[in-house]
């Protein structure tokens, strides 16, 4: 627990929206994320699958929306200019 009280917060805290945009990731990902999330802490909860499992299974899985929302995001950035 100490570690978690020694750290200090960052100075340029963004928001997830901010590191988004500033990123060129469509706003999207992050319904995506908090869905995904969501489906796998559940299922750990549930019992359904171990922490380790979930994480193993969410990783390529979010790896991909992120994929998608970063041509998205290039596209819609595109598209404004």
């Amino acid at each position: 627990m100490e570690v978690f009280t020694v750290l200090r917060p960052a100075k340029n805290s963004y928001s997830v929206y901010e590191t988004l945009s500033k990123n060129d990731v469509s706003m999207d990902f992050h319904s995506i994320l908090t869905m995904k999330l969501n489906i796998a802490l559940m299922a750990v909860k549930d019992g359904k699958k171990s922490a380790e499992q979930a994480y193993t299974d969410l990783l390529p899985e979010l790896q991909k929306a992120l994929e998608e929302a970063k041509q998205k995001g290039a596209k819609e950035k595109a598209e404004k200019k």
